[in-house]
């Protein structure tokens, strides 16, 4: 294409545009002009904002498109590499300029995503209304990148996890068979930014961290440190490549004992400064007081709702914890056997397991009013979860 219009020589650039560059529709204005591009194969190579002024192109236009030839013979061997070994983590960035069309004054909408290292996803043009402010661009702008960042959240998510546990992920919020799922942060009630003059709690968000795994295991003795074990989720290649995981394995007492592990990801390095990264590389005197379970029965006889109860727990308090920090990953190993207490409620819970359905949510408890507000780290939905479908480690 470079050769035909006689460009293949012409002088490289490393950018199809320049942030100056803003095309009129009202253009070409003089008869020399007009003379001019009659002259210009001009129609034949136009892409993105100059295809718009096809109709009536003036000079500056064939300039616009010139400059798209310089880029193209610059960037002739630039291309888009997905690499096998790249993290799938989604980020997004958005952007507007506002009157950018300067006949019509809209502005324009601009975002990008990549996956890994990778662009996936990319959108420039102008916004479907004028806007009054550059506020309002931004805001328009971001309204069209967190759709399609969500529309990718999707994606990804049916594309499928690299990792399996023992116990069945199922299909939806409707798979109701001896299985597990992540709902929403909805159902639970957590402090708000203003709990400590008002005492209010508030709905909970979607989680911090993605559930992607759970084992469901049966052994004769209490099955601790589950993340050293050679085929845990956490030594696998994909495992060592998460930025964090968090493995919350419950050890519930009965003949035989069972263990319920949770594997939580985070798709970015956590914050040493936040509050979860105090808990992750904290003291256990720490992590004991913060830990916090709230438990809700959305299925069951009454007699477990009333055993379970809906109230927050503070798991380092009314049992015995243990925790692991090693490399990317936290393990916390939950001795439910440890409290006379949870034993009793775990036996009531164990005789109806099959016909329960309770959603449980982690969050570690904001105290100090810059912690606040509180956010949920992760959810699991257990669904009728059989015993005798529990495998060995």
């Amino acid at each position: 294409m470079l050769s035909r219009f006689g460009m293949s020589t012409t002088k490289a650039l490393n950018t199809p545009a320049t942030v100056t560059d803003h095309l009129s529709a009202f253009a070409p204005q003089s008869e020399a002009e007009k003379l001019y591009m009659s002259n210009v194969p001009y129609a034949s190579a136009v892409v993105s904002v100059v295809s718009r002024f096809m109709s009536r192109p003036g000079k500056e236009h064939w300039q616009a498109v010139k400059r798209i030839f310089r880029y193209l013979r610059g960037t002739s061997d630039v291309g888009l590499i997905y690499e096998s070994n790249n993290q799938c983590l989604v980020t997004g960035y958005s952007d507007s300029d506002y009157a950018a069309d300067i006949d019509g004054r809209r502005s324009m909408t601009g975002y990008v995503y990549t996956l890994g290292d990778s662009v996936v996803s990319w959108k420039a043009t102008l916004q479907s209304t004028v806007t009054l402010s550059t506020t309002e661009a931004e805001y328009m702008a971001l309204t069209e990148a967190a759709k399609e960042g969500i529309w990718l959240k999707g994606l990804i998510s049916d594309l499928g996890s690299y990792f399996d546990g023992s116990m069945r992920h199922g299909k939806d919020e409707n798979d109701h068979d001896n299985c597990w799922t992540s709902p929403s942060g909805t159902g639970f009630m957590i402090r708000g930014k203003m709990y400590l003059k008002d005492n209010a709690k508030v709905m909970g968000g979607d989680p911090f961290l993605k559930l992607i795994a759970v084992d469901w295991f049966k052994i004769e003795k209490p099955f601790s440190r589950v993340a050293l074990h050679s085929s845990s989720l956490v030594q696998s290649e994909a495992g060592k490549k998460l930025p964090f995981i968090l493995i919350v394995n419950l050890e519930v007492p009965a003949r035989p004992n069972y263990s319920l592990v949770l594997y939580y990801a985070a798709d970015r390095p956590i914050p040493q400064n936040s509050l979860l990264g105090k808990f992750i590389d904290g003291n256990n005197l720490f992590r004991n007081t913060r830990l916090k379970l709230i438990p809700r029965i959305i299925e069951g006889h009454w007699m477990v709702k009333r055993a379970v109860g809906s109230k927050p727990y503070l798991l380092g308090k009314a049992v015995s914890c243990d925790y692991l920090r090693q490399d990317n990953f936290l393990e916390i190993d939950v001795d439910i056997g440890s409290s006379s207490v949870a034993r009793n409620v775990m036996g009531v819970v164990l005789g109806y397991v099959t016909t329960i359905v309770v959603d449980l949510a982690i969050l570690i408890e904001a105290k100090e009013e810059a912690e606040l507000p509180e956010y949920i780290l992760g959810t699991v939905r257990l669904n009728r979860v059989r015993l005798d479908t529990a495998q060995s480690p």
